[in-house]
C-alpha cells in the first residue's frame, strides 16, 4: 500500500486535510510515512506509548495491522496502558472489533480465540509474558474505521493522565541535574547524573515513580532489582522486579525525595560478586501470580521443588530471610495462637496473668506496615500437615481482602494485611489430609501445580557432569518408579552428584516409599535397571 492510498481515508476519518512535509504526511493527529514493510501510521501525541498501524497490500487485498508495540519492535509500552484498565473497560473497547470480524493475535503466539482468553493474556500473562507482549489486531478491507476509532479512544484516555506523568519526569530530571536522559513514552526514563545512572519508573496503578540506581557492585541494606522488558506483571512499567541478583538499587519513591536523596548519599558501594542465577520458568510463574493476587499455593507431590521455589521467590521479591521474609513449618500442633497471636502465661504479683503475644505472621505484618516501600513475604510450608482452619482463622478474610480490617480474637485489635506482604503456601497433594482442605481456603489461594519433571532431572544431572549414557539410565529409573507410584515421586528424589550416590539414594530414600505405598521392593520394581 502507498501513502496516496492511505491519506484519503485518514482525511475522511479526521475531517482534516493532509499536510505534506517531505517524505512525511500529517493528517490531524496522525503522522504517515512509508517504510520497507508498508505505510506506517502513528499518533502525533505520545507515539512511544500509543499503538500504531501498518498498512500494506497482500495481493489485491488491503490489510491494516494495529500493533500495540513500538514500530521497531524493541519495546512494549502498551503493557501498563492496557493492564491498568479494568476487565470491563477492555471488553467494551475490544469486543466491537471482535464481533465485526477483526483478527486478534500475538506476534509470537498466534491467533487468539475468544475475548476471555484475550483479556487474560493481556492482563495476566504469567509463565510466558514475552509471548503475549506483541498484540496485533488485523483488518482486511478499505475502511478500517473501527481500528482508528480504538486508537482515538485510547488516546483520549491517555491524554488525561500523560501531562502529570510528563511533569513528574521533567521534575526528576531537574532534581538530579541530569546531564542527559533517555525518555520512554512518558512512563519511565534513564538519567545520567553525577551520582550514576538512575532509572525512574512509574509503578503500575499509581502516579508515583520508583527511583533506582544502577550499580553492579552494590551491597547493602537497600533492595536490589532487575529490569526485564518481557516480565509483563512487574510492579513497574519498565519491567523492574525485586531480585537479589539484579543490578539496580531501589532508592525510594518520587513522593519521598528526601528519603531518596538520603539513600543515594548513603548507598554502600563496596564491591561484591554475585553468583547470577537465571530465574526459572516456574519461579517467574509464581512471581507473576503473586503480583496479581498477593497469595499463592504451590501444590504437588514431594520432591517436585515446591519449597525450593517458595524460598527462591521469597528471596527475590523480599530480600533477606529473617528480616523481610520467614518460613514457618506447618504441623499438627501449629495453631492460630502460635502463628498469628495468642495468650501466654506470665508471672505477676499474686499469681499468673495472660499476655497477648504476637506470632511470626503478625510480626511480619507489622514490619510491612512500618516500611511500605519494601516487600515482605511469609512462607507456610507443608500446609497439608496442619489443621489449616485452626492455623489461619480470620486470616482467610484478611488475606483475600487486603486493606480491610478483621478484629483479632485475643487483643481485640484490627488486623489488616498490607499489599506489600506476600503469602506463599506449599502443599503435598498426595497427602491424604490435603483432601480435607476447606473449599473456603482453596477459593482464596490461586494454585500453581508442580509435577515430577524429567527435564529438571536431566538438567540437574548434566550440570553435575553426568555422561549422556548415565543420564539416560537415571531417566529410565525415574520413569519406571513413577509408573509404579502413579506420578507421586518428585525429580528431586533422584538428584545425585554421581551414579553411585544415586544408588545410595534409591536404597535409603526411595525403597522405603515403595515398601510403604505399594508393598513392593526396590529390586522387584527396578529389575534389570540396578
Amino acid at each position: 500500500m502507498e501513502i496516496r492510498e492511505v491519506v484519503p481515508f485518514l482525511e475522511r476519518f479526521t475531517g482534516e486535510g493532509a499536510i505534506y512535509e517531505g517524505e512525511k504526511v500529517s493528517v490531524g493527529l496522525f503522522k504517515v510515512r512509508e517504510t520497507r514493510d508498508g505505510v506506517l501510521i502513528t499518533s502525533s501525541l505520545f507515539p512511544g506509548v500509543l499503538p500504531h498501524v501498518l498498512a500494506l497490500s497482500v495481493g489485491d487485498e488491503k490489510v491494516w495491522v494495529l500493533r500495540f508495540y513500538s514500530p521497531d519492535g524493541k519495546a512494549v509500552p502498551y503493557k501498563p496502558l492496557l493492564r491498568e484498565m479494568g476487565e470491563d473497560k477492555l471488553r467494551d473497547l475490544l469486543s466491537p472489533l471482535s464481533d465485526s470480524g477483526h483478527i486478534f493475535r500475538f506476534r509470537n503466539e498466534g491467533i487468539v480465540q475468544g475475548m476471555d482468553d484475550l483479556i487474560s493474556r493481556i492482563k495476566y500473562p504469567a509463565l510466558h509474558p514475552e509471548r503475549y507482549a506483541y498484540l496485533e489486531i488485523i483488518y482486511r478491507g478499505t475502511s478500517p474505521g473501527e481500528i482508528f476509532g480504538l486508537i482515538a479512544a485510547i488516546r483520549k484516555m491517555y491524554a488525561t493522565v500523560f501531562p502529570n506523568r510528563e511533569r513528574v519526569l521533567n521534575e526528576l530530571a531537574r532534581e538530579f541535574e541530569a546531564q542527559s536522559y533517555t525518555r520512554v513514552g512518558g512512563e519511565w526514563q534513564v538519567l545520567n547524573t553525577e551520582s550514576g545512572r538512575l532509572l525512574c519508573a512509574r509503578e503500575v496503578g499509581r502516579e508515583d515513580y520508583g527511583i533506582f540506581l544502577h550499580n553492579e557492585d552494590y551491597v547493602g541494606k537497600l533492595q536490589v532489582f532487575r529490569t526485564s522488558p518481557t516480565l509483563a506483571n512487574a510492579p513497574f512499567v519498565s519491567g523492574t522486579v525485586p531480585d537479589m541478583t539484579g543490578d539496580y538499587v531501589f532508592l525510594g519513591y518520587s513522593s519521598d525525595m528526601e528519603g531518596v536523596l538520603s539513600n543515594l548519599e548513603n548507598v554502600d558501594s563496596s564491591p561484591v560478586v554475585y553468583v547470577h542465577r537465571e530465574i526459572s520458568p516456574k519461579e517467574e510463574e509464581v512471581i507473576n501470580v503473586l503480583y496479581r493476587h498477593r497469595n499463592v499455593l504451590l501444590v504437588g507431590p514431594s520432591g517436585t521443588g515446591k519449597t525450593h521455589v517458595a524460598r527462591s521467590v521469597a528471596e527475590r521479591i523480599a530480600g533477606k530471610e529473617g528480616k523481610n521474609w520467614i518460613l514457618v513449618q506447618a504441623s499438627p500442633s501449629l495453631r492460630y495462637e502460635e502463628f498469628v497471636e495468642g495468650l501466654r502465661p506470665v508471672r505477676a504479683p499474686g499469681g499468673v496473668v495472660f499476655d497477648v503475644v504476637e506470632g511470626p505472621f503478625l510480626r511480619m505484618v507489622n514490619r510491612a506496615k512500618e516500611r511500605p516501600e519494601e516487600r515482605f513475604a511469609v512462607v507456610l510450608d507443608e500446609m497439608n500437615r496442619g489443621n489449616l482452619p485452626a492455623i489461619l482463622g480470620d486470616l482467610l478474610y484478611a488475606l483475600e481482602y487486603r486493606g480491610r480490617p478483621v478484629i483479632r480474637p485475643y487483643s481485640k485489635s484490627p488486623l489488616v494485611v498490607p499489599d506489600n506482604l506476600f503469602f506463599i503456601g506449599t502443599l503435598n497433594e498426595r497427602d491424604v489430609s490435603a483432601l480435607q482442605m476447606d473449599q473456603a481456603i482453596l477459593r482464596r489461594f490461586p494454585v500453581v501445580f508442580f509435577d515430577p519433571d524429567v527435564e529438571e532431572l536431566r538438567s540437574y544431572l548434566r550440570g553435575r557432569g553426568w555422561s549422556d549414557e548415565d543420564v539416560g539410565w537415571a531417566v529410565r529409573i525415574f520413569e519406571r518408579l513413577n509408573e509404579v507410584l502413579k506420578g507421586s515421586l518428585g525429580h528431586a528424589y533422584l538428584f545425585a552428584d554421581t551414579p553411585e550416590d544415586l544408588r545410595h539414594r534409591l536404597h535409603y530414600f526411595v525403597r522405603p516409599l515403595l515398601r510403604l505405598k505399594v508393598g513392593k521392593d526396590l529390586g522387584e520394581v527396578l529389575e534389570g535397571l540396578i
